[in-house]
């Protein structure tokens, strides 16, 4: 269980900032025995990366997600499936009841957002589960784009489906008073023009945020080069922020001191970049619901958009809502 003080962590410059972070090579991890690992398999490598641990041999159940739409899913495990809702509180937790007493790991690799978001937070909110972990295989390399133009360097969406809540994350209804709206950038600047284009907000509330340190050195450029026109406009180029691109408590923090130092009424965020940072996304807005809005554009992803297997991030979520974000 996490333990930190809130009052520790957000002293000057984050001295003192849990490293919850652990990152090692994908065939150096194993699950506790008798743990709950979900998954869900894609075209790309990196989703499989589990199998090198030989699933089921230490008791360990692997429960696929398949079928995914909008609003539900299907669970494959055994010779077992279960159909969930994922706009049906009920049919998420008598699914993650299933589950009692045991470590849970939900591997965000190969499962979209809006998917794994909803099975996260009522995890989360459960006494079901002993813990729960989350799993990330980083690419060993994204695939450039054929012809990359306007610092486009990766191909990875083919379009976007618009903006809409996910399942179960009610948005605000009203947003008086002061706002504060936070993209989290990625690679693709068409993705933060389509979200500003769509919100509409003021300039001087928009402060965006880049993976910085990247998952490699280089990263951060690109993402600064992708963005560079709608970061241009009133010099938004001096709100940016940074948060550690493989690491969801460092967004999750940086977002809590933008908001003891902008203190608004409301926030949204826009998480556009890592599925990391998306994770950290969610847990400040376990800690928000009232203030906070998760704002996403739901991509379609081209199905072939990186190579190989890198590192993975493990990220132990148990307790840290609690003990780190709660004020």
């Amino acid at each position: 269980m996490i333990s930190c003080r809130f009052s520790q962590i957000f002293s000057v410059a984050f001295p003192d900032r849990p490293r919850l972070t652990e990152t090692i090579e994908a065939s150096a991890f194993t699950p506790t025995a008798g743990s709950v690992y979900v998954h869900g398999l894609t075209s790309e490598v990196r989703s499989n990366h589990f199998r090198t641990w030989n699933p089921g041999e230490d008791g360990t159940e692997l429960v696929e997600i398949t079928d995914m739409t909008r609003s539900s899913v299907t669970l494959e495990f055994g010779s077992s499936t279960r159909d969930v809702s994922l706009r049906s509180e009920r049919a998420l937790s008598d699914a993650v009841d299933a589950w009692t007493g045991r470590n849970v790991y939900v591997d965000i690799t190969g499962l979209p957002f809006h998917v794994w978001a909803p099975f996260i937070r009522v995890l989360l909110a459960s006494e079901s589960p002993e813990s729960v972990t989350a799993v990330y295989a980083e690419p060993e390399q994204y695939l450039r784009a054929p012809h990359p133009v306007a610092g486009l360097a990766f191909d990875l969406s083919e379009s976007l489906d618009g903006l809409a809540p996910l399942p179960g994350f009610a948005s605000l209804r009203t947003r008086s008073g002061s706002q504060l709206v936070i993209p989290i950038l990625g690679f693709e600047g068409t993705r933060l023009s389509y979200v500003l284009g769509e919100l509409e907000p003021a300039d001087d509330s928009v402060h965006p945020i880049v993976g910085v340190p990247g998952f490699r050195p280089e990263y951060p450029f690109f993402s600064l080069l992708g963005n560079r026109k709608p970061l241009i406009v009133d010099l938004r180029f001096a709100n940016v922020r940074f948060a550690q691109a493989n690491c969801p408590f460092d967004l999750a923090l940086r977002l809590a001191a933008m908001d003891i130092e902008h203190q608004p009424d409301s926030i949204q965020v826009a998480p556009i970049g890592t599925k990391p940072h998306a994770l950290g996304a969610l847990l400040f807005w376990l800690a928000n619901p009232g203030r906070v809005e998760i704002v996403y554009d739901h991509p379609n992803r081209r199905e072939v958009r990186t190579q190989g297997t890198g590192r993975l991030g493990i990220y132990p979520l148990s307790g840290f809502v609690e003990n780190c974000l709660m004020k």
